[in-house]
């Protein structure tokens, strides 16, 4: 399990761990850059529409990842109308620690994997 025991803050505010976003059920964990975007307000939508109902019909769930803040997580998933969980972005500690994450340098260079 990806880092089950990292914690973090909700999009209410409310401390929660990728263990409980998960609720013990098998998932699906997928990353995002942000809102800002459209790309990605693309495939959250598409997600929901298609990715989301074949899970639930295998007892599979979804949550997606973000560097974005508490409050922009909330306003994407109200946006695009999401029933499953959209991850803060404490939750890229542990994309980092599965070489998942990236980071822009100064130059503009993305170096992967982390930690930095």
């Amino acid at each position: 399990m990806l880092a089950a025991g990292v914690e973090e803050v909700d999009v209410h505010g409310n401390p929660i761990t990728l263990r409980a976003a998960l609720g013990g059920r098998p998932t699906v964990v997928v990353t995002y850059r942000g809102a800002v975007v459209p790309y990605c307000n693309l495939a959250l939508r598409a997600y929901q529409e298609q990715l989301v109902p074949a899970l639930a019909e295998r007892g599979i769930g979804l949550i997606a990842v973000s560097p974005q803040q508490p409050d922009s997580l909330l306003t994407t998933a109200e946006k695009n109308d999401l029933t499953f969980t959209a991850g803060p972005g404490g939750f890229a500690a542990a994309a980092a620690r599965y070489g998942i994450a990236h980071q822009r340098s100064s130059s503009g260079t993305v170096k992967a994997g982390g930690p930095w």
